[in-house]
């Protein structure tokens, strides 16, 4: 356990156990030891010296994710003006480049040099939101597990607009016409980290045609951001057995945020 990483042993205990946890949403399973088992379940009303000293150790060691600074950027930025904010939402709210449009959404979060700008491939049936009630609320136990909080990221559509019954063309028409209004919001929040959600957002910013499982799993680079692309939380729902290629890229999130870089 290094000593870098926690003050006492019970912080130690309380990461396994919301990670374990995490994995139970996800429906990972992986054997647990009899003594780590005991841990988690009588470690938090027993003093550190008294569990250090009595409990035997599991022979293989749990690997811990990083943790990530709660105030560590990647680069010195400068803050966000709301003015220049406000003006991008006017100006997305305004678009009318497709005449198949609906209201188009700005997104999200914090727009202020977010941790994490998370760009999702479909639309919600919600006006406001980005994202169904199902999908955001696994999104939220997803960026928890990696320790980043609702007011440490951004999340905003590939396509800004709902449309019925879209077809590739239409699709594709309306990839290209948002695009512009992402690269800005991207220019004028500053994040540390990209994600793309989902391939039609992922082949959309790396201007790849590569499927997603060929572009997720390492890091690209888009306007000098790390870029990280995974499956959407509705991928997820529908196919479980996806969970755990996103867990490994969430891993990566994070170990990445936290070199600062």
């Amino acid at each position: 356990m290094p000593n870098s990483q926690y003050n006492n042993f019970n912080d130690f205990l309380q990461d396994i156990q919301s990670l374990t946890a995490f994995h139970g949403d996800l429906d990972l399973e992986y054997r647990q030891t009899d003594e780590l088992r005991y841990l988690l379940e009588n470690s938090f009303e027993t003093k550190d010296k008294h569990l250090t000293g009595q409990i035997k150790a599991p022979k293989t060691t749990p690997t811990v994710p990083l943790k990530v600074p709660e105030n560590k950027p990647k680069k010195p930025v400068s803050p966000v003006s709301e003015k220049d904010i406000d003006n991008c939402r006017q100006l997305i709210s305004e678009c009318n480049s497709c005449p198949h449009r609906k209201p188009p959404k700005f997104g999200i979060g914090t727009s202020n040099n977010p941790f994490i700008f998370i760009i999702c491939d479909r639309n919600s049936s919600d006006p406001s939101r980005p994202m169904e009630e199902a999908e955001e609320s696994l999104l939220g136990k997803m960026l928890q597990a990696i320790k980043i909080k609702p007011g440490q990221i951004f999340v905003t559509n590939i396509v800004k607009c709902n449309v019925a019954d879209s077809t590739p063309k239409t699709e594709q028409e309306m990839t290209t016409n948002c695009l512009s209004h992402t690269i800005q919001q991207i220019r004028l929040m500053q994040p540390s980290l990209i994600c793309t959600m989902g391939q039609l957002s992922s082949q959309t910013i790396l201007n790849s045609t590569n499927q997603l499982m060929a572009l997720r799993g390492h890091f690209h680079t888009y306007m000098d951001i790390p870029l990280m692309a995974t499956y959407h939380p509705a991928q997820l729902i529908a196919l479980p057995e996806l969970k755990k290629a996103t867990w490994y890229d969430l891993q990566l999130m994070q170990r990445r945020l936290a070199m600062g870089k």
